[in-house]
Formats: structure tokens, sequence, C-alpha cells
């Protein structure tokens, strides 16, 4: 079993008054002490912590249960692909294998800026995320949200509103939009689109929705031509305006379904 040294009664009683501590004793008191240059770690007013790797892709930091067993339960490792502008945290277990990881944090420099800003990016169950969040497993969630752009607001007046900016190329969203009236209207609605559209020709929209208080309270969806003919936004409204006043709003959630919009990733080299 590896030396681990003394721990602070021993060395506390090897240095009391009338005994004579043995070279021995003060290597163990030296070993017990933080040497920044040996140990790879200090505190400094600007980073904090400071901790570096003893070589280049080794283990930064081991965590045990029991120290005295020295295996550890989880460590942490730093790469650096200087090629690829990549470096990444990798945090695994002992029985993983060089290319599996449990949590794998990345930051990636541009080529054309490297002096920029990194892109982040975290992978689950991989060792190179390709996406900010990537998961190699299954996702177990109560609920999925995805945004609502708050420059783009829906009022229920029975008019159409963008709801994306203008957009061209391969397109696929899936949108969630509801409203409900005012109390005592009975007015709502709730309904779920996934809304397709390839350079604006022949666009597709797959509709279902649940409503009360009339058709007038339905929600409709719309592809809209914009200047250009391969241009468009995706639009919303009511079927008929659910106050006079212009208060009410129609909630939406839209999710990015589609990111290839030139479809590159289809051409072959």
């Amino acid at each position: 079993m590896e030396y681990i040294g003394l721990n602070r009664s021993e060395l506390k009683y090897r240095f009391t008054a009338g005994r004579m501590p043995t070279e021995e004793d003060f290597m163990s008191l030296i070993d017990s002490m933080v040497n920044a240059v040996d140990d790879g770690f200090r505190v400094s007013e600007e980073n904090g912590l400071e901790i570096k790797q003893r070589r280049d892709n080794s283990r930064l930091a081991s965590f045990f249960a029991n120290l005295a067993e020295r295996k550890p339960e989880w460590f942490a490792s730093v790469r650096k692909n200087s090629e690829q502008g990549e470096t990444s945290l990798n945090i695994k277990t002992p029985e993983m294998k060089e290319n599996e990881t449990a949590v794998t944090l990345l930051g990636k420099r541009s080529a054309e800026n490297p002096d920029g800003g990194s892109e982040v990016r975290m992978g689950v169950g991989c060792v190179a995320p390709q996406c900010e969040l990537d998961v190699d497993g299954a996702i177990a969630s109560k609920g999925r949200l995805g945004y609502e752009n708050e420059n783009l607001e829906v009022v229920a007046d029975g008019e159409w509103h963008d709801v994306t900016e203008v957009l061209t190329g391969c397109q696929c969203f899936e949108v969630v939009a509801g409203v409900g009236g005012n109390e005592g209207d009975g007015k709502f609605a709730l309904a779920h689109a996934i809304a397709v559209n390839t350079f604006n020709k022949k666009p597709s929209i797959n509709l279902t929705q649940s409503y009360s208080g009339g058709r007038g309270s339905k929600i409709d969806f719309r592809w809209k031509t914009a200047a250009n003919k391969f241009d468009f936004t995706l639009q919303l409204r009511v079927h008929h305006k659910y106050d006079d006043e212009g208060k009410i709003k129609v909630r939406y959630r839209i999710t990015k379904l589609w990111y290839d919009t030139q479809m590159i990733g289809s051409i072959t080299k």
C-alpha cells in the first residue's frame, strides 16, 4: 500500500516538547504542507484556487470515499487539443475507457478568432459534444419548453403576427400556443403545430388543437412570404379578437427542430 504520511495527531506527538523528531518525521511534516511548485496549485486574488495538472492529459483531481483504499470513486482531467483549438474538462469513473466519460465540458475557439470567446458545449456520456448540450442516452423530464421571442408579441386581435424573424432555406419548428379570454367569456384555445418549409416551396403545417367558446377562439398558423420569394416568416393569429382593448395576448413556445438550413451535410466529398 502506498505510504500517505502521518496524520495531524501523529505529527503533533512526534513534535511535542522533549521528543526528538527524526528525519522521516520532518519529511512527513514537509509533505503534509502544500507546495505550489510541486503540487501544482495555489490561491490567487485573480483566479481563486488555481490547479495545474502534473503532466498533459493526466488526472487533474481524484475523489475518494476512503483515502486509505487509494481507489478513487471519480476523477477529473483536462485535455487540450491545440490543433482543433479545443480544451475539455472530463469527469469520469476509473472503470470507464479512454473514449468514455460521464460529463464533458468543452471549450472551442474559432480558428479565425483564436483570441475571442470560446464556443462552449456540454456532453453527458460523450467525450466530443456536437451541440451546446449533447446527451448520449435517454432523457427523463417532467416537461419541455421552447422559447418565446420577447420582440414578437402576438395580440389576440384577429390579425396575423410574426413569431419568427425572416427565414430562408430549410426550416422546421415545433410550436405550442395558448390563449384565454377574460373571466366569464369561456374562450380558450391550445394548439400544437409542426411547421416545415424548404425555400418557400410547398410549405406545410401540421396542426392539432382544442378550443372552447366557438370557432372564433381558434388559433391559426401560416407561412408568410417576405420581400424575397425565397424568404418567409411563421405567423399566428386567433380567428376573432378576444377583447376590444387588445390586452389579451397569445402565449407561444417555439422549438427549432432543424439546423442544416442549406442541407450542406447531404453533400458527400
